[in-house]
């Protein structure tokens, strides 16, 4: 038993010690959170001019985050609430290629395709409303299987 303990102590450390070592900061909805599993991309203009860039943060959609080190990991579903009109919300839909999934009392609930760049994709979304989207971020064990 004491080495199972041991065990399971040494893989919480390891993962502990991962999670601090490759954790960004990233802001969606306004909050940071911690990035737990995405690779940067690195910018597209490094591979023409042949120059070291920094690497681009890129959250997507499947992606987990997290408030801090001891917080439960949250996933980034897709889904995505914007306060508009209906019509107004079709054309955000097909303008950005996102489904409508409904439309109930002024808000709209659009989902974005699995590894949808979610931060741009919000940044953009908050250039054509007035009211701030929000990105849905579900605990993983709340996900159906």
């Amino acid at each position: 038993m004491k080495k199972l303990n041991n065990a399971l102590l040494l893989l919480v450390i390891g993962s502990l010690a991962s999670f601090s070592a490759s954790a960004q900061d990233v802001v969606i909805n306004g909050q940071t959170y911690q990035l737990l599993n995405s690779q940067p991309l690195v910018a597209a203009s490094s591979a023409i001019d042949g120059q070291s860039k920094a690497p681009v943060v890129s959250v997507r959609v499947g992606d987990e985050v997290a408030k801090s080190n001891d917080s439960r990991s949250l996933m980034i579903t897709g889904a995505i609430e914007v306060e508009v009109s209906e019509q107004e919300a079709k054309n955000i839909a097909e303008q950005f290629n996102l489904e409508l999934v409904g439309y109930v009392d002024g808000i709209a609930l659009l989902n974005a395709e699995q590894g949808t760049d979610i931060l741009a994709l919000e940044k953009r979304l908050n250039t054509k409303v007035k009211t701030p989207v929000r990105v849905e971020l579900n605990h993983q064990d709340l996900l159906p299987q």
